[in-house]
Parts: structure tokens; C-alpha cells; sequence
């Protein structure tokens, strides 16, 4: 049997994770994230230290999806799909920086970096909406 009991928290940590419910429960992070790889895709298509063209462009719509979804009101799909397709960027990118030669040195630009950090705060933003369920409740399995 699963019993349902009240967690306490602290004033500060109650108002944190409402700011983070509120800003996870609006489009406007994905489609924040969406803008700027279309913007960097259309601005430069051939730039060495970003990702390829289409993976910029169709990361972009992905993101423009996953936003529109939130705005429908499915947040909890919607916020499942910004963080699988955040963790997808970043594994991608990733792994792509891993596979130079050592001796081509990884080009790393404050554009690159403003990417891989603004993906990796929607992955983290969206990732705590879908997986926390109730953070005023916690589940705990009863072993009598």
C-alpha cells in the first residue's frame, strides 16, 4: 500500500519551486530556445564551432512544437518533450566535441556556449516541471 504524507518545506524553497512551475508552465522558455537556433541557423548556416545547419534548423521547429504544446495547456507533454529533445542537443553536440583529433583544438565561442546553455536550462527547467510531480507530497511505500 502507497501512503501520500506531507513533506515540509522551507518558505524560500516554496516560493523557488512556484517561480519554477509558473515560468515551466509557459511556452516562452522552448520558444525562447526555438528563436535563437532558427535566428543562429538563418544568420550564419557555415559557422565552424556550431552545430550543422539543419540540425540547428530542425532542433528549432522541435522546440516551436514542444512550446506550442505548453501553450495548448498539455504541459506535462509538452515539458517531456523540451527535456528529451533538450538532453538530445546536448548529447549530440557533445559527443561531436569528443570526436576531434586532439590536436584540432574544439572551437568555443560565447555563441556556442550561449546554446549549450540555453539548452541546457530548458532541459533543466522543463525537466523539473515533468518529473516532480507534487513537490508537497511525497510517496512512500508502506512494507506492514
Amino acid at each position: 500500500m502507497v501512503e501520500k504524507t506531507s513533506v515540509e518545506t522551507s518558505v524560500g524553497e516554496t516560493k523557488a519551486l512556484g517561480v519554477l512551475h509558473g515560468l515551466a508552465s509557459t511556452p516562452w522558455p522552448a520558444i525562447g530556445l526555438s528563436g535563437l537556433l532558427i535566428g543562429t541557423s538563418l544568420l550564419s548556416p557555415k559557422h565552424p564551432s556550431l552545430p550543422p545547419f539543419v540540425q540547428r534548423f530542425s532542433f528549432g521547429f522541435v522546440f516551436a512544437g514542444a512550446g506550442y504544446i505548453v501553450n495548448t495547456g498539455d504541459v506535462r507533454n509538452g515539458s517531456g518533450v523540451a527535456t528529451a529533445w533538450s538532453l538530445t542537443y546536448l548529447l549530440l553536440n557533445r559527443m561531436r566535441s569528443h570526436f576531434y583529433p586532439p590536436e584540432v583544438p574544439v572551437p568555443r565561442t560565447p555563441l556556442s556556449l550561449l546554446l549549450s546553455g540555453a539548452t541546457a536550462s530548458v532541459a533543466a527547467l522543463y525537466g523539473v516541471e515533468h518529473f516532480v510531480i507534487d513537490p508537497g507530497l511525497q510517496v512512500t511505500a508502506d512494507v506492514s
